[in-house]
């Protein structure tokens, strides 16, 4: 008996090299063939006469063979396989290439009855119809297969009607022993077919001769389907969460409120409503007996950083030690500076850990770490490096968390002894995607921006406003202000590029004698670069043109403008990161983006949604819906780029459901050990229960 774990090339007909075409569609499993999505259905139901065939225009007909035989074209000597058809209204002839002879000779016999399906061409004055599809009719001309067919995504070596016979094999063999993993119970709530019935359906709809062929990307069939993947990495996530609530007992923290008040004493302003109760909320897992796993998100310039700095202070308060992790040396570097800015007033030394630093710099830290005596590193991915030992981390802080892959978040976890883990992003996360990759953390977001933050007034620019542009780059200047300009490149690569940064700046100091014009991107030695930006603060070099290194981590209240060339070649949640790098005072600020000379008009559409609004969250809805969820977050790496058939922007009613069924379902069964539940711990994955399964969301 056929299982769906057994890979394709036990399906009877399918030998290797069906079985590599069928790969390159993703299918491995007979479970990945019986969920492949038909693209859409083909009807079949209408019969035309042989007479009434249009040219280019896809039919059936039913008609008789006249006759049927091998032969080769009188001009190129190929060898073809001609059959002539006739009803009552005319004739037609067929001409197959590629073909066994003996198959089509033993089926085309001089008086069978067949349906024909296929598109009539014109040669020589002459209708024929090439590689048409044959189905034998019954003696009283009854059809053996459905008249509506499926019609799959195409591969070559892979014909439809090749691969339509194989699914059926598959479904016959399969079928019988298909063990459907979703209690009853979860079913009948939501409304949903057994899984049987679903794939019987979804590759052979019985549709009535009146009614409308569906949309399978619409049906119930489908979102049986796409129910069991959502409800299957929620499983998973649920599982893990689980997991990570019976831990072992952990210290009790200091007081939360004392922590809070020593965090706003050392301010010069006071924590937004938001912030506070953000710093609460980590306080109270901080405190908790099992470890903390606290995803904070919030938009540009919201102040995550100090809810950071206070789950910092609560971790050396309790005796132990703070890693932050970050993607980059100039973000690491921004953080370094911003914390030894608070070391004096929160009494925590920060240390400074990447790949740029001196020997004997990374010697002392390393040292530190591995004594107790460094409270607080920073650093990139030299963290994660087997010698940077810690004698007692309490906290695991990533931040831009989507630039970091599982296996890296849970390589610094394992430096301590069950840490509490903090993942912020300044890249809203939709909630649906937050919800998919994240559902076994808690949420955290903070929704209010500090008090004086003005909004940024965002422009679309075509390349006939780059004069006015560059104007508006002076006048900011020219009053003691402070401009970037972003290129999607670092210097030019075959043809003249004038978008990349090194050339960029040189036009720019060319056009702009009266100003210095700085440059940074991440191939510059690091003291080099941190030159460079120390220049651009202080207002010594007001224009600084640099790459996306400086999409994180710079906070110059001074800077006003920034121009991203090229605008259309970034993502829209990298270019609201961009644009916040400006507006971080009290003075009004702009973002211009610069398109190339022939933008589309879907990249303009794309990047008008910047123009319409500043909020990030709606950004990052707009992004999921134009990109998907593949591209965002970092999810390819998670495993979402498996979700075959759910969509988490159409399906977010689906994801709501599969994550209630499934943390219901732990709550009652942990382990999935209910006979009941014996299928869904199949369906989770045995890795779900391993020990280090808990490590964190994708």
């Amino acid at each position: 008996m056929l299982t769906v774990s057994d890979a394709v090339g036990a399906i009877p007909g399918v030998g290797s090299a069906r079985a590599g075409h069928l790969a390159r569609l993703g299918i491995i499993t007979v479970d990945d063939l019986l969920r492949l999505l038909p693209r859409r259905y083909e009807d079949r139901r209408a019969v035309t006469p042989i007479a009434a065939l249009v040219a280019g225009v896809a039919a059936s007909f039913e008609a008789r063979v006249l006759s049927a035989g091998p032969g080769v074209t009188p001009r190129r000597r190929l060898r073809i396989f001609r059959a002539v058809f006739a009803d009552d209204s005319g004739t037609v002839a067929a001409l197959w290439f590629r073909f066994r002879a003996a198959h089509l000779q033993s089926q085309l016999r001089a008086g069978v009855r067949v349906l024909v399906h296929g598109t009539v061409t014109v040669a020589a004055r002459q209708r024929e119809i090439l590689q048409p599809e044959l189905e034998l009719l019954g003696k009283d001309g009854e059809r053996c297969t459905p008249a509506v067919r499926p019609v799959y995504p195409a591969t070559e070596g892979l014909p439809q009607a090749t691969l339509r016979a194989i699914i059926l094999r598959a479904l016959e063999a399969a079928l019988p022993g298909l063990e459907d993993p979703l209690p009853p119970a979860v079913r009948a709530r939501h409304g949903l077919p057994a899984l049987g019935e679903s794939l019987a359906a979804l590759h052979h709809p019985v549709i009535d001769r009146s009614a409308a062929v569906p949309d399978p990307g619409n049906s119930t069939w489908r979102q049986r389907l796409a129910f069991d993947e959502l409800f299957r990495l929620q499983l998973q996530l649920a599982v893990r969460r689980q997991r990570r609530e019976s831990a072992r007992p952990r210290k009790v923290r200091p007081d939360a409120e004392q922590l809070l008040n020593r965090l706003g004493e050392s301010l010069p302003f006071a924590l937004t409503a938001a912030q506070t109760r953000v710093c609460r909320e980590i306080l109270a897992d901080m405190a908790a007996p099992r470890p903390m796993q606290r995803l904070l998100q919030g938009d540009v310039g919201s102040g995550k950083t100090l809810v950071a700095a206070l789950a910092i202070l609560a971790a050396v308060a309790g005796g132990g030690q703070a890693a932050l992790l970050v993607p980059t040396e100039l973000l690491a570097e921004q953080h370094y500076l911003t914390f030894g800015r608070l070391a004096g007033a929160l009494g925590v030394e920060p240390e400074l850990l990447t790949a740029g630093v001196s020997r004997a710099r990374r010697a002392r830290a390393l040292a530190g770490l591995a004594d107790g005596r460094v409270p607080l590193v920073i650093g990139t991915h030299a963290l994660l490096e087997s010698s940077v030992r810690f004698s007692r981390l309490a906290l695991a802080v990533v931040d831009e968390q989507h630039r970091f892959g599982v296996r890296q978040r849970l390589v610094l976890r394992e430096k301590g002894e069950d840490p509490d883990l903090l993942v912020m992003t300044a890249t809203p996360i939709p909630r649906s995607l937050a919800l998919t990759l994240y559902g076994d953390l808690d949420l955290s977001t903070i929704d209010e921006l500090p008090p004086g933050r003005r909004s940024v007034s965002t422009l679309v620019v075509g390349q006939s406003g780059r004069r006015a542009a560059w104007e508006l780059l002076r006048d900011e200047v020219a009053q003691g202000r402070r401009a970037y300009v972003v290129c999607p490149l670092i210097e030019e690569d075959g043809e003249e590029d004038p978008t990349a940064a090194v050339r960029a700046a040189e036009r720019l100091r060319a056009h702009f004698p009266q100003f210095v014009v700085g440059l940074v991107h991440g191939r510059m030695p690091i003291d080099e670069r941190s030159r460079a930006m120390e220049r651009f603060r202080t207002g010594e070099a007001p224009l600084l043109v640099a790459t996306t290194v400086v999409e994180v981590g710079l906070d110059v209240p001074e800077a006003t403008v920034i121009l991203v060339e090229r605008a259309e070649r970034f993502g829209l949640s990298q270019l609201h990161q961009l644009r916040g790098r400006v507006g971080r005072g009290s003075l009004a600020a702009h973002c211009l983006l610069l398109t190339g000379p022939r933008p589309s008009p879907e990249a303009i559409a794309r990047l008008g949604v910047l123009a319409r609004t500043s909020d990030g969250f709606e950004v990052a809805e707009a992004d999921l819906e134009i990109r998907g969820p593949g591209h965002l977050a970092g999810t390819r790496q998670a495993g979402l780029a498996g979700l075959r058939l759910a969509d988490l922007v159409r399906d977010r009613g689906l994801l709501a459901a599969a994550r209630g069924e499934a943390r219901r379902i732990i709550a009652a069964d942990p382990l999935l050990e209910f006979p009941e539940h014996r299928a869904l711990r199949v369906l989770a994955g045995a890795a779900a229960f391993e020990d280090g399964a808990a490590g964190g969301a994708g």
